[in-house]
């Protein structure tokens, strides 16, 4: 047998295989240890701040008794 020749199709498959488990626990195990963390303090409300609009001074039939002729 040859000593450089390449690997058949099933060494390849098992290493990229394995590789691809690998990734994945990983990631799972990250996600997992990312999701333990300690719960974020609950955010203060914020004061109650005035209106940026304007009141309505109510209804004034007269703005536009005009449109009504």
């Amino acid at each position: 047998e040859c000593s450089g020749c390449l690997p058949g199709p099933g060494p390849i498959t098992a290493l990229v295989a394995a590789d691809v488990i690998m990734t994945l626990l990983i990631a799972g195990g990250a996600y997992w240890l990312a999701g333990r963390g300690r719960p974020a303090p609950p955010k203060p409300r914020p004061p109650e701040q005035d209106s940026h609009y304007q009141e309505l001074q109510g209804a004034r039939g007269d703005i536009y008794s005009e449109l009504k002729r």
